[in-house]
């Protein structure tokens, strides 16, 4: 999501983003059954240094786990 933002919509949010200095917690939601997981999560990293909140506590959320482990077990009992 926010990799596709225009730079035009990332500067109208940039006020909303910098509250993000002033949390105690990140509450990073990563949907890791997406192919893009890996760069979803690498850009939210970026995003956060760019505003200077690098040093806030981050919680990584692994959402729909499910959908990996049965894609997993799906693979492997196809093999």
């Amino acid at each position: 999501f926010v990799q596709r933002l225009p730079p035009q919509l990332l500067a109208a949010f940039q006020a909303t983003l910098e509250e993000i200095k002033f949390a105690d917690l990140v509450l990073h939601v990563v949907d890791v059954s997406s192919p893009m997981a890996k760069e979803q999560w690498r850009v939210t990293s970026s995003v956060l240094e760019k505003i200077g909140a690098k040093d806030v506590p981050t919680l990584t959320v692994c959402n729909k786990m499910d959908a990996v482990a049965a894609r997993a077990s799906s693979s492997s009992s196809s093999s």
